[in-house]
């Protein structure tokens, strides 16, 4: 009988993650989503995040080149060395770094979306981070910058053979990192 219903369960879950998955009617997925089901914890939740390319954006009311220097100064504060530099572009950050335990006294959960351990709790937490995080910045013909910060990462199970877990931006940090700018510029 219990066989039965977690047969029945497992079946539903699926059904429920394939509709989710599927966008306009149509059986295929979005190409721009995954769907994740996060059976760790046994809680039967399905959770969708994006795949899309794009990043985060924040609007500064500051000239382009003041925007650079405070950048600079706040992926300093983040603890994130900058080392992929393109000034004409206006693209700054690192393509691949550890991503620190904590960011202002923030856990990595804060920042990524890892999944569950069953043990251990947010694998953001747990298991080492290897992140991207890159920003581009623009200027318009109001005198403000745009900012565009895209982060991704993975992580990996420390001793084990195991494909890495593929960690989704909350979107949390491109916004303190857009802040700190702003706090540098006196906003």
């Amino acid at each position: 009988m219990r066989r039965q219903t977690l047969a029945a369960a497992l079946c539903a879950i699926s059904a429920v993650a394939c509709a989710t998955a599927s966008s306009g009617g149509s059986s295929e997925p979005d190409a721009n989503q995954r769907v994740l089901v996060a059976d760790e914890s046994h809680s039967g939740r399905i959770i969708t995040t994006s795949a899309d390319a794009s990043g985060v954006e924040s609007v500064v009311a500051a000239p382009m080149d003041k925007v650079w220097d405070a950048l600079l100064a706040a992926y300093k504060d983040l603890g994130i060395e900058v080392l992929s530099m393109n000034r004409p572009a206006g693209e700054m950050g690192n393509r691949n770094f550890k991503m620190p335990s904590n960011i202002n006294r923030q856990p990595r959960s804060r920042w990524f979306n890892c999944g569950m351990d069953p043990l251990s709790g947010p694998s953001a937490n747990v298991y080492p981070i290897d992140a991207s995080m890159l920003t581009v910045i623009k200027a318009d013909t109001a005198g403000t910058t745009h900012i565009e910060t895209r982060l991704s990462g993975s992580a990996r199970k420390t001793g084990v053979n195991a494909d890495p877990l593929y960690c989704a931006t909350t979107g949390n940090l491109e916004l303190f990192l857009a802040d700190d700018v702003r706090k540098h510029l006196g906003q």
